[in-house]
């Protein structure tokens, strides 16, 4: 027969279950305690995280897929509408779209009377802004 590598539990469990509780009936077995063999342990407790890694990559994995794929699909309906539709066909859906999105509430008035610059208030404009200017000037200076 084999080795056999039992943990102290299991071990316990054997000669709970063995008659008389002699090794002897085991006919050569080795039986090795998991504490006495810690490179076991060791070894256990790597292929573990070895075997929780590959499954999180293999999740990943099929994630990626599954959005290459949705991907691919899309790239396929853009390369469709492109090679489909010329570029009036666009100008018009867009147009299309942009007079679905306005509407006009009040029509635009045209006033009857003359617009133009008022002079006398530009100058007063401009006054008040260069005595602020060195006003903020000297303040600063003096600061």
């Amino acid at each position: 027969m084999e080795s056999a590598l039992l943990s102290q539990a299991d071990y316990a469990l054997w000669q709970a279950s063995n008659d008389n509780g002699s090794i002897s009936d085991l006919d050569k077995d080795t039986i090795v305690s998991q504490q006495l063999n810690s490179a076991y342990q060791q070894v256990q407790d790597k292929i573990t995280i070895l075997q929780l890694h590959e499954i999180t990559l293999t999740n990943e994995l099929a994630e990626v897929d599954k959005d290459l794929e949705e991907l691919g699909a899309e790239l396929e309906a853009y390369a469709r509408y492109d090679t489909t539709l010329s570029q009036d066909e666009l100008n018009a859906d867009r147009i299309q779209v942009s007079k679905n999105l306005i509407s006009i509430i009040n029509q635009p008035e045209i006033n009857s009377q003359k617009v133009s610059p008022n002079n006398t208030m530009n100058l007063a404009n401009g006054l008040m802004l260069d005595v602020f200017v060195a006003l903020f000037r000297y303040s600063w200076q003096q600061g």
